[in-house]
């Protein structure tokens, strides 16, 4: 059996490395409180429609590989999805080290929410395999707590306690997934999987220009590997409706590391 694994940072056996604070102390009120309700779905329940939109664009057109606009192939009206990098790369120094940068600029309309995630995690496993959905979790886990140094600004301004917004989604269904998907699995295929990411949901910001900073890093001690993340949206934000200010989507032929911050493809095979 093959069981894909993916971890990624704002990332997520495929392992793909991708990843608000409470109103109290946060000097950012557009950053939602990890208890609350956006658009009636809850944190975890937006992490697993970010993944779910994530995987259902194909690499040579995404996002996240800085192969389409940075705000091409969006699900939604109110809630847009942002996210780190797929085109990770080793250091050329310290070949332990990866390295996800992605320097982007993205216009918004008005009145649209930002979603993504700081890192994340994601263990997934075919539909048909056998594997607990607490041994996926464990998995997903195990990445998170490996996190260190995460950051994220709005603005140039600090967003605190960002420790408070790691969730884990329930068990969800990715697919069936596009041809030259991300997971870089068949086309058709179903997954299954488990998320644990650290996630913020931006209330709509001003029309004008903004700045998002945000990444961290993934260290594993015990295989001396470690990822960082280092990702920056400029932001134009524009009257919605306004004629010509937003470009068309990307076809969207129906995605991961969450942050989508770095990728790696592991295969492990059990009896």
């Amino acid at each position: 059996m093959i069981r894909v694994f993916l971890a990624a940072a704002a990332i997520g056996v495929f392992t793909l490395l991708m990843p608000p604070v409470h109103a109290q102390g946060n000097p950012h009120t557009q950053v939602m409180p990890p208890e609350s309700h956006p658009f009636g779905k809850s944190h975890d329940e937006w992490s697993a429609e970010w993944w779910q939109w994530a995987v259902s664009l194909p690499a040579d057109n995404h996002p996240l590989f800085d192969t389409a606009e940075a705000g091409a192939g969006q699900p939604s009206d109110h809630v847009w999805f942002l996210g780190g990098t797929f085109t990770s790369i080793p250091d050329p120094n310290n070949p332990d080290l990866v390295v996800g940068e992605a320097d982007r600029a993205i216009t918004v309309p008005s009145g649209t929410a930002l979603f993504f995630p700081v890192m994340n995690a994601i263990s997934l496993e075919f539909e048909e395999a056998p594997s607990s959905e607490e041994d996926l979790r464990e998995e997903a886990r195990f990445l998170g707590d490996h996190r260190t140094g995460l950051f994220a600004e709005v603005d140039g301004v600090e967003i605190l306690d960002l420790d408070s917004y790691r969730v884990e989604t329930p068990l969800f269904t990715l697919g069936p997934l596009p041809d030259n998907n991300i997971v870089g699995v068949p086309e058709g295929q179903t997954l299954v999987g488990v998320d644990d990411g650290v996630y913020l949901m931006l209330a709509p910001l001003s029309v004008g220009e903004h700045s998002l900073d945000f990444g961290g890093a993934l260290v594993l001690p015990e295989n001396g590997f470690e990822f960082r993340l280092d990702i920056h949206y400029d932001i134009t934000v524009v009257p919605r409706g306004r004629a010509g200010a937003i470009p068309e989507p990307a076809t969207v032929s129906l995605v991961a590391v969450g942050c989508l911050g770095f990728a790696v493809l592991r295969r492990r095979r059990r009896a």
